[in-house]
């Protein structure tokens, strides 16, 4: 077709006949720069993070941008996606900008880097259940930065990511049904995420019934029942757009301040993390409680250590 220079709309003629059209962002005298992630295959995963060096303040788009249908096998669908972006300041993080529930090809933050420093980028998929997928992170500035992906080994990191995109998401709605206790929920295009945290002496019990609502699935099933040490804080339920009808969610919550054990029904997810403070064993129990499979790797200071593989055959009583 012949294409009128200028505008998105002069384009509408063109994006009619070709549904497979990608529309490249490019911004006048603006920097791009990009590195490839995947999401694995699972429910709520997440990928690596990413890092980003700024060396003066900046405006900055950043971008998952997921692979296209052009020449994808039958039933390719784009995953349902968010993002935090978060400042690294000598306390921790502080929240800078997040989406929740980004649909399409390309999932976008507007954001303002006020300083210059170490900023951090979090891509999370929700209910990625059929193959891992990759996806390319594009960021656009007015001034340059420098992004480099970095394994994400670090839970405590991404605990403390999550914390504050929910603590600071602009759609977010917080009650707090007790002193020093609070339940957010923000709400995205495609979606709800649910999220408490417990700053009390006491176990903090949340029971979270989604199951009347339409058109929507869950990371947990629809109703869920927590009880969150003290300390703890954590992701609840992820409701993502099931794609099949209206959008419609009913809620009705149950909170109490108690002194029974943790405990979580349904089981938590692996990617369902607490926050876990940095620092001794003792300050390590909230991770062990809700990763079963995690080894413990016993050492002794001054001591040393052998080791040698054996195998027992199969059969009864086999030496």
């Amino acid at each position: 077709l012949h294409v009128v220079k200028g505008g998105y709309g002069e384009m509408e003629p063109l994006l009619r006949y070709f549904p497979d059209v990608d529309v490249c962002k490019t911004y006048k005298d603006w920097f791009t720069c990009s590195e490839e992630g995947v999401f694995p295959n699972g429910t709520a995963q997440f990928s690596d993070a990413y890092v980003l060096e700024v060396s003066s303040p900046t405006e900055a788009l950043v971008s998952i941008v997921q692979r296209g249908k052009r020449g994808a096998e039958q039933g390719y669908c784009y995953k349902d996606v968010a993002m935090t972006v978060v400042q690294v300041v000598k306390e921790g993080f502080e929240h800078v900008g997040s989406v929740v529930g980004g649909v399409g090809k390309i999932t976008s933050c507007e954001v303002e880097l006020k300083e210059s420093g170490t900023y951090m980028v979090f891509p999370v998929s929700i209910l990625n259940l059929d193959e891992d997928t990759s996806f390319t992170l594009t960021t656009w500035s007015s001034k340059k930065i420098a992004v480099r992906r970095q394994g994400m080994k670090d839970l405590h990191l991404l605990t403390t990511a999550l914390h504050c995109m929910f603590m600071s998401h602009p759609l977010r709605k917080v009650d707090e049904p007790f002193e020093n206790t609070k339940f957010v929920r923000i709400s995205g295009e495609r979606g709800y995420w649910y999220f408490a945290t417990n700053v009390t002496k006491k176990t903090f019990r949340v029971q979270l019934d989604c199951s009347k609502s339409t058109g929507l699935v869950s990371n947990r099933g629809l109703k869920t029942d927590d009880a969150i040490p003290p300390g703890g804080s954590m992701v609840l339920m992820m409701l993502t757009a099931d794609g099949l009808g209206h959008l419609k969610l009913t809620e009705k919550r149950n909170c109490e301040l108690n002194d029974v054990e943790p405990y979580h029904t349904p089981a938590l997810p692996e990617t369902a993390h607490l926050h876990v403070v940095k620092g001794g064993y003792g300050e390590m129990e909230p991770l062990l409680r809700y990763f079963p499979d995690v080894d413990v790797c016993k050492t002794y200071k001054d001591w040393f250590t052998c080791s040698e593989e054996g195998v027992f055959p199969n059969g009864t009583a086999q030496f």
